[in-house]
Parts: structure tokens; C-alpha cells; sequence
């Protein structure tokens, strides 16, 4: 083969792989975008309560972008509103494996496991939320901690967090809602 040929072909090669790769970042990044457009509708659909729709929503952004630790976390909530909560705890480790610094989803966890009796294992973790300074919300911690205490019958530690919880905003104090249930 002439010289000429060679580098012609070669070019040819070359010009056709890195084309190709532009396509498929093109779909990834297609993908990505499409993902995010099933990830808002899914969210919207979760706060209107529709938690079938947004199920649908949400594992077809998943499918889209497996690697998007809010669809993980988003998974989780509505799984766990359904009460599936081994399919929720599956989700929520998934998004915090994806993102071990995703303080959302790490609150989401210690309700998770609230909810699944592993109350040493939530406080645990609600306590990394309420130390966590960047957080907007630790009374979500806080309240978490509270819940976990009372789940387990230590009532006074319990109060004790709702007290913390309650010098972030009182209307939110997880104490004030369970009050009556709590023994003399």
C-alpha cells in the first residue's frame, strides 16, 4: 500500500473514532438531560402525593441516569411513603454510596431505619445531619433522634432532643406531636 493510502485510511479511521465518540457523549449527555426532565416531573409528582406516577417518573430517570444520587434519594422517599422499606433502604444507599457527602439523603436514611427498628444505627446517622454546618435543616436530625429515642421507650431522650430541635423553630418540634403518648 502506498504511503498516501496509508495515511489517507488512517486519517479516515481516526476522523470516523473521534466522530463516534462525539455521538455517544451526545447521547450521554441527551440521556442525562432526559433523565433530569423525569427526575423534576417525578419530584412534582411526589409532592402532589401521585406516588405510582412518580414511582414511574423516577425509575425511568434512573434508568436514564443510574449514576444521579437525587434520583436514588427521590427512589427512596417514595418508596418509602409506600411502605417498602427494604426497596427504600436500597435506594438511599445507593444515592449515599453515589454521594457520601448528600446530607439529605443521609437523614432520609435515619428515618429509613427508624422505621425498620434499627434505632442505635438512625441515631447514628442523624447525628452526622446535625453536624453537618452546611445543612439548612438539622432540626430534620434532630427530629429524627427524638423519633429513634421514642421508638425505643427512652422517652427522656427523646424530650432532650426535642428540646434541641426546638431552639431551630418550635412549630417543627417532633415532641409537641407525641406529647400524650409519652408515660408520667
Amino acid at each position: 500500500m502506498a504511503p498516501k493510502q496509508w495515511m489517507r485510511r488512517w486519517l479516515c479511521i481516526c476522523m470516523t473514532t473521534l466522530l463516534l465518540g462525539f455521538v455517544g457523549c451526545a447521547t450521554e449527555d441527551h440521556r442525562k438531560d432526559d433523565a433530569v426532565l423525569h427526575l423534576k416531573m417525578g419530584t412534582t409528582l411526589f409532592s402532589n402525593k401521585q406516588y405510582p406516577a412518580a414511582l414511574k417518573e423516577l425509575m425511568l430517570a434512573a434508568e436514564l441516569d443510574p449514576g444521579n444520587a437525587v434520583v436514588q434519594n427521590n427512589l427512596a422517599l417514595t418508596y418509602f411513603v409506600r411502605e417498602r422499606y427494604d426497596l427504600a433502604q436500597n435506594h438511599i444507599e445507593r444515592a449515599l454510596k453515589l454521594n457520601p457527602k448528600y446530607t439529605e439523603a443521609r437523614n432520609n436514611r435515619a428515618r429509613i431505619l427508624i422505621e425498620r427498628g434499627q434505632y442505635d444505627e438512625a441515631v447514628l446517622e442523624a447525628t452526622k445531619v446535625t453536624k453537618d454546618l452546611t445543612y439548612a435543616t438539622p432540626i430534620r436530625g434532630w427530629t429524627n433522634i427524638a423519633l429513634a429515642h421514642f421508638r425505643k421507650g427512652d422517652f427522656k431522650s427523646s424530650l432532650n432532643c426535642g428540646d434541641r430541635s426546638s431552639s431551630y423553630r418550635t412549630t417543627e418540634l417532633f415532641c409537641t406531636d407525641h406529647i400524650g403518648e409519652i408515660p408520667p
